[in-house]
């Protein structure tokens, strides 16, 4: 089933239908619940502004759910922690727009206790101009969980939602697109505003801020996710470990001008905190007042050797060898704080090259 889904991601948006028809909520069906009973594929759910005190509202294939603005603020749907808002399973070519979800609760085993205001497991999905506020799940993904599914978020928030990983938004073993998305005021124990496990991302213009989580403030990223994430803030977020962000376990994100201001880390990685057998990269991002407060790498912490490359391409050690592929390239670190490595910290012996960077009114 997992790679019928992902096949059809090649064609979301494309298939259309001959007969389809506008349900509209509440003028032919009281409830949304209704409406979606009542949809066949390619047909459109349109919901009325107001507010809908709803639940466990399962979702299906070729579905377009949808208020009748096409923002956020015109449709409420709340649960009242009365259970999950949305799901959807082994479904394929579902749009949501312009729907506000909040109060969705999971909880028990899993996979109950996963994705508080949206369920997306083995799900094709493309969500836009929607708000995930005030949801948690127990487990995974408090306003959104997505599990082996092509999914795209655009121009969507993610504020206030709790769970035990993701936060905000929880991607396992997914290609996830998400554009000009907000973050804020979420957390987690892994990834406050966003947790990635095994996942291929492109993240554009986006905003983490004020995000908290024992590791990975505002994201966190596991188990060989690859993928860029660009023209995106990291501010105010804080953690124990990696204050605006975490890469772990051969994870490899590439941050192309990125910024990361003010972000707190308790321990290690006041901006970034990165293992030894992860290498994401950084190109023209901005590093300003992050702080590690009781240890190393008020901007960045990694688990490998620190070389810096000289403006001519020649190491300044003299060795020969080939540098490895983490990267810190036209970055600016500035004004970082740690009791050792104000700008950058590195561990244990490996490879990070730091090329054409300017480090300024760092402190330890």
């Amino acid at each position: 089933m997992r790679r019928n889904v992902m096949a059809a991601a090649v064609m979301f948006l494309t298939a259309g239908a001959a007969t389809a028809t506008t349900i509209r909520v509440p003028d032919d069906q009281p409830t949304i619940h209704g409406g979606i009973d009542a949809a066949s594929y390619g047909d459109t759910v349109l919901v009325a502004c107001g507010t809908y005190y709803e639940h466990d509202i399962e979702l299906k294939s070729g579905i377009a759910l949808r208020s009748e603005t096409g923002l956020p603020d015109c449709v409420t749907i709340d649960a009242q922690q009365q259970g999950r808002v949305l799901n959807c399973e082994d479904l394929t070519q579902i749009t949501m727009a312009g729907l506000h979800i909040t109060g969705g609760h999971a909880e028990g085993a899993w996979p109950d206790n996963t994705g508080g205001g949206l369920r997306a497991y083995e799900s094709e999905i493309r969500v836009t101009s929607c708000s995930f506020e005030a949801n948690s799940a127990a487990g995974s993904g408090g306003g959104v969980y997505c599990s082996y599914a092509p999914v795209v978020f655009e121009s969507c928030v993610f504020e206030g939602n709790d769970a035990g990983s993701g936060g905000g938004l929880y991607c396992h073993s997914s290609t996830a697109t998400i554009d000009d998305c907000q973050f804020a005021s979420n957390s987690s124990s892994n990834g406050g505003g966003l947790w990635c496990y095994g996942c291929t991302i492109n993240i554009a213009l986006c905003g983490f801020t004020d995000n908290s989580s024992t590791n990975g403030g505002g994201a966190s990223f596991w188990s060989s996710t690859t993928g860029t994430i660009e023209g995106s803030v990291f501010s105010d977020n804080t953690a124990d470990s990696g204050g605006g962000a975490w890469c772990y376990s051969s994870s490899h994100p590439a941050f192309t001008n990125c910024e990361f201001a003010a972000n707190v880390s308790v321990e290690d990685g006041g901006a970034v905190w990165c293992s030894s057998t992860s290498d994401p990269s950084f190109e023209g991002c901005l590093f300003t007042g992050n702080t590690s407060e009781s240890a190393r790498g008020g901007g960045l912490f990694f688990g490998g050797t620190f070389l810096i490359e000289e403006p001519g391409g020649e190491r300044p050690d003299g060795n020969d060898s080939p540098f490895a592929s983490t990267t810190i390239s036209g970055c600016t670190l500035s004004a970082n704080s740690a009791v050792s490595g104000g700008a950058v910290y590195c561990l244990h012996p490996g490879s990070v090259r730091l090329s054409g960077c300017l480090l300024t009114g760092n402190s330890a």
